[in-house]
């Protein structure tokens, strides 16, 4: 495969071409030094330090394995702050586009079982400023969306865990800041927004069940009009019921409103243990 002209070269890695870009980086198709397709993810630089943050809580989240999960390869910094990961040909749920309930439904579950171990799995011990170091637990996504949705023989592997969180720590505009949110902003619960420095996993669960009315209608759960404010949305308007979009079965419809609103927390295990009681085929 020839390489794509690039004033980059990242050692081991033959560049093929462009796969997207986003607010966090430029996402491209390589292959390692065996051929095997990867998906290097090229991000935003930042200052030394704040490269070094960002570096450091990747590595934390490359932990993560799970079948639900986007197999994490490496983080480096060499030419320039990157990831390796797993290539999945199918792509995300995004291009997808509307699912019908019998095929979306399968496909949340198992990002809800991918949410359910990152929220506890045991992480390695993680360097603070003083020199210490402190045990951790957990993974909050903090930017779940149909785009870090990817599908492999159908099933979900969700991508880019801890890397919302690697840009909030190392003071870069990214996703989970007020001023910066891009395509996330239909995916951000309001709780997010005010409190962001002290994010839940409860958060995931929202964006799980906006990621689920996504497939299942094609629209965010709020309308952002052109040249609105995303931040004055999703502070100032509820969502929309998801049977105003389109014919939902009324149970499965049920469910989604009451994991969307924004007055309740439900847990990753209390949203799948309702998805699984609507009967929705394949559930």
């Amino acid at each position: 495969m020839p390489a794509a002209e690039s004033p980059l070269e990242f050692p081991g890695l033959t560049i093929s071409h462009e796969l997207g870009r986003g607010a966090q980086g430029t996402v491209f198709l390589a292959y390692d030094r065996d051929g095997r397709p990867v998906a290097l993810k090229v991000l935003t630089a930042g200052t030394p330090e704040q490269n070094r943050l960002c570096l450091r809580e990747l590595r934390i989240a490359s932990v993560l394995r799970h079948p639900n999960i986007a197999e994490f390869l490496l983080a480096g910094e060499d030419p320039v702050p990157h990831i390796v990961s797993a290539y999945y040909p199918e792509g995300s749920v995004y291009s997808r586009g509307v699912l019908p309930p019998e095929e979306a439904v399968p496909i949340m579950l198992g990002v809800l079982d991918g949410l359910a171990y990152a929220h506890d799995a045991h992480l390695p011990d993680v360097p603070l400023a003083d020199g210490t170091t402190r045990g951790a637990r957990g993974v909050v996504h903090r930017d779940l969306k149909p785009q870090n949705v990817l599908l492999a023989g159908g099933v979900a592997r969700i991508a880019d865990f801890g890397l919302a969180k690697a840009y909030e720590l190392a003071g870069w505009s990214g996703n989970t800041r007020t001023g910066d949110l891009g395509g996330s902003a239909g995916f951000l619960p309001r709780t997010q927004l005010l409190r962001y420095r002290r994010v839940t996993p409860a958060v995931d669960v929202w964006a799980a069940a906006a990621t689920l009315y996504w497939m299942l209608t094609g629209h965010t759960p709020r309308d952002f009009p052109p040249g609105c404010d995303p931040v004055g949305v999703v502070l100032r308007e509820d969502p929309v019921r998801i049977g105003a979009r389109g014919a939902v079965p009324a149970r499965l419809a049920g469910v989604v409103d009451e994991a969307l609103a924004e007055d309740r927390v439900m847990t990753v295990a209390a949203f799948r243990a309702a998805l699984v009681e609507t009967g929705v085929a394949g559930s």
